[in-house]
């Protein structure tokens, strides 16, 4: 179904630029080839897609034709040969791919670019082809109530992911012959006249700080999107996008509008409940599964190691069809308009100075202090949970504050993220025991089983939360 992603430059050139002599930078066997190659490119009326810096296009050429995506923020492509026999709309698997990108709305054809291509083509030993140089003359025309046609000339360069030092070199060679780094990101940006504009409202050093790390956050999210739907795995790097958000609407949440803050963090929330679900259970089973294997052998009475798997899996599996169907709600698809609003623009009600982001990191980082020094008085579970939060609020908003204050950032996020590490040790211990409670209980009256297995692990979570406080005693955050 999918190809090999792709890494992509692309040069702008004259009408009569001289390509250079390439064929000699790589120690492999070259070969030329010539194609008409028919695109129509996809999108939402309001362009989802080219908004996140995706496409979704129907090309035809001499190899009959695919469906190619190309993923946001990336610059990789991953091309799908799929059954061109069934009309010119995309296939359902291509629908459920995109459907959060373009937050459930329906796609159309927004432009058609007809590309005359002559290519070099760098082959491996195998004959694969390693990198290739396209040099292409393009007509293109945008659709829509304003159809516009227009034409141009441009050179791409693509490689495979081990082939990056035979592109620097072909870059140079090109750069060199006075080939220019296009200003569009694709053919289809340029034929709708899209072109790169800057964040609006980020003049001031602190508005630009929390602009960037807010954009950070949602390139995250969207990503996440992304693979989760590709069938990968990146709960554990989107949840802590969702926390990294959440964090800085609390710590800078006066300059933001108080409304768009509240209704956004809301349902945050919302989606971190659903990814926290599937994410705690794989933690518990790692965690569990550990502890099982380090105790001796005759000491695990009954099949202890395959119950405990099989009741986090099953609850992994559950949660996962539960967040699987989340995502394609009408709920989710709001929210993911929503970060789309904030990453056009941030609604704020006023732009804070460089000193003013600074004095709000401060603050979460005194609050850090002061909740782990009373949750230390007490050595309460709640009490330890809430200085871990706050520690993360900590880490985060000094992330935020990175680039305005520089190298002075770094020693401390060090140690917030020591304080997080060590209090989150403790969070999963009191979450494990809570666990062995229940199954140790239902073990002792199930015949064949009992409930001796689960009281050790009990202890041994016990005991890890006693060297957790005196760890936890140590930190100076």
């Amino acid at each position: 179904m999918g190809a090999p992603a792709e890494r992509e430059l692309k040069f702008e050139v004259a009408e009569d630029f001289h390509v250079p002599d390439l064929e000699g930078l790589a120690p492999a066997s070259v070969r030329r080839t010539s194609d008409d190659l028919h695109s129509t490119y996809f999108d939402t009326e309001d362009l989802a897609l080219s908004h996140w810096g995706g496409s979704l296009r129907r090309r035809d050429d001499s190899s009959g034709g695919a469906w190619q995506i190309t993923w946001p923020h990336t610059g990789e492509r991953t091309e799908f040969r799929l059954s061109l026999k069934d009309g010119h709309q995309p296939p359902e698997e291509l629908l459920d791919l995109t459907a959060g990108l373009r937050a459930g709305k329906e796609l159309h054809p927004v432009a058609a670019v007809r590309t005359t291509r002559q290519c070099l083509q760098f082959c491996g030993d195998d004959g694969e082809v390693m990198a290739e140089v396209a040099d292409d003359v393009v007509h293109a025309t945008a659709f829509g109530a304003a159809a516009t046609v227009s034409a141009w000339r441009e050179i791409d360069v693509e490689w495979s992911a081990d082939e990056g030092r035979l592109a620097h070199k072909v870059r140079r060679r090109l750069r060199k012959a006075g080939a220019a780094p296009a200003t569009d990101n694709s053919k289809l940006d340029r034929a709708l006249g899209r072109t790169p504009s800057a964040r609006s409202g980020a003049k001031r050093g602190g508005t630009r700080a929390l602009s960037a790390y807010v954009e950070q956050q949602i390139h995250a999210l969207v990503a996440g999107d992304i693979a989760l739907r590709k069938g990968d795995d990146p709960i554990h790097s989107t949840r802590v996008a969702v926390r990294r958000l959440r964090s800085t609407l609390r710590v800078f949440g006066a300059v933001f509008e108080p409304a768009a803050a509240a209704e956004l963090d809301s349902e945050l929330i919302w989606y971190a409940g659903l990814l926290g679900e599937v994410r705690d259970r794989e933690v518990l089973s790692a965690r569990m599964q550990e502890a099982i294997h380090r105790l001796p052998a005759e000491l695990v009475l009954g099949p202890v190691a395959a119950d405990v798997h099989q009741e986090l899996l099953t609850g992994q599996l559950h949660h996962r069809h539960v967040l699987s169907d989340a995502m394609n709600s009408e709920r989710y698809f709001a929210l993911m308009a929503t970060w789309r609003a904030w990453q056009e623009h941030l609604p704020l009600v006023e732009e804070p100075t460089r000193r003013a982001v600074v004095a709000r990191s401060e603050k979460a980082r005194r609050k850090a202090a002061r909740r782990l020094a009373s949750a230390l008085n007490d050595e309460s579970a709640s009490g330890l949970h809430r200085a871990r939060k706050a520690a993360k609020r900590g880490r985060y908003a000094t992330e935020l504050v990175e680039p305005v204050i520089g190298k002075k950032a770094k020693p401390i996020i060090k140690h917030f993220k020591q304080a997080q590490e060590i209090l989150g040790e403790h969070q999963d211990a009191f979450v494990a025991m809570d666990f062995l409670r229940r199954l140790g209980a239902q073990a002792a009256i199930e015949p064949g089983r009992n409930g001796f297995t689960y009281g050790l692990l009990l202890a041994q979570q016990d005991e890890a939360q006693r060297r957790v406080v005196k760890k936890a005693r140590k930190l100076r955050i």
